[in-house]
């Protein structure tokens, strides 16, 4: 049987909201903007899937722009922050945020990158002294998609409060997997689907201030003009079961399984976490294996049934080495022996040492 260690570049679509999507599309769908009955139901769907996200993030103000996905929010926010002035970013955030200011800044753009410690967190510090000189925005990625580490997000919005500056939070790796406190600081957050066990193809965009960010593409008035194009209705509803039906247990108690999983490689392998190990996703493993070539190494679990990676999903066709740790500090040998294990929730409850015994087998026999 295979074991799926790759829940943090897409975590397959939960039992409950795949029997939810085929029961509605075994209907007729229709165009959301449309005034007939057809398109009224799919609207009220859309409307519906709004205010429940809404109330997931536990705010009464702003409103929800329906995107593609994170990328996709992460590029209208950061566009319309880098409007209003300059903007900072960890090295270590998304790509969707890292490629969008260096393009900014290549065109002129004030932009400001701010440097890790070796546990990949920011200096408050350091945030702190950019918003006395001025600085308009920051973007921050709650839990790192490849270490789990956790930036701290309640100090930086309380930060941008006082200076008046814009915070942007990447919640990709958080919101419906774990208990989301929002925060007055926070102006606009980044939301995605099937991180967490929704469809793809599907996220959105929590935006605050009065004035809305202005749109990617232009054909059409749709999301107040944020975002021309046909909604995808059910996608959106489904988007909305989610964040109506959210339960932490089971992602919360991946900390445990992570440990022992942990525990087991580091005595059989001399496995070293990367990264900070208080405060990170309890289901993220990052994990320096030395005298294991990930390349290698990820075929050699992929024959044996281990679906895990080496980093984000987002550079398709190509292990590169990844910028996130080669950003904290790590040597490029450090680097290339280094594996991302993220765990779902079917892991809950079964034995994290069993299942690096398989790991072991695994990379023992390439």
């Amino acid at each position: 049987m295979r074991i799926y260690l790759d829940h943090n570049a897409h975590s397959p679509l939960r039992p409950q909201l795949r029997d939810w999507l085929a029961a509605r599309l075994a209907s007729p769908t229709a165009n959301p903007g449309s005034i007939h009955l057809e398109g009224q139901s799919a609207r009220a769907e859309v409307d519906r899937a709004r205010r429940l996200l809404q109330a997931e993030l536990g705010t009464t103000y702003g409103r929800i722009v329906f995107t593609s996905g994170a990328t996709e929010a992460n590029n209208l926010a950061l566009r319309a922050m880098l409007a209003a002035g300059s903007v900072a970013a960890a090295l270590t955030e998304h790509t969707s945020v890292v490629e969008v200011l260096e393009r900014a800044g290549e065109g002129g753009a004030s932009v400001f990158k701010l440097a890790v410690d070796a546990s990949g967190l920011i200096e408050v510090d350091d945030v702190e002294r950019l918003l006395r000189n001025g600085l308009r925005g920051i973007a921050l990625l709650a839990y790192n998609n490849e270490t789990g580490v956790r930036q701290p997000v309640e100090e930086v919005a309380a930060l941008c409060l006082a200076h008046g500056a814009h915070l942007h939070v990447d919640s990709a790796q958080h919101l419906f997997r774990y208990p989301w406190s929002h925060h007055a600081g926070i102006s606009s957050v980044t939301i995605s689907a099937h991180k967490a066990g929704g469809p793809a193809g599907v996220g959105a965009l929590w935006w605050a201030p009065e004035r809305g960010p202005a749109p990617l593409m232009l054909g059409g008035s749709q999301e107040r003009g944020a975002r021309p194009g046909t909604e995808a209705g059910w996608l959106i509803g489904a988007l909305g079961q989610l964040a109506g039906g959210v339960s932490f247990a089971d992602w919360l108690a991946l900390a445990s399984v992570r440990d022992a999983f942990e525990e087991r490689l580091a005595s059989q392998l001399g496995a070293v976490p990367n990264g900070a190990l208080v405060g990170r996703a309890p289901n993220t493993s990052n994990l320096w294996l030395p005298g294991h070539d990930a390349e290698q190494g990820l075929m050699a679990l992929d024959l044996a049934g281990i679906a895990a990676s080496a980093g984000s999903a987002c550079h398709a066709g190509a292990l590169e080495p990844s910028p996130v740790l080669l950003a904290m500090g790590l040597s490029d040998a450090r680097v290339a022996a280094s594996f991302r294990f993220s765990f779902g929730p079917e892991h809950s409850g079964l034995s994290g040492a069993e299942i690096a015994d398989r790991v072991l087998t695994a990379l023992r026999g390439s």
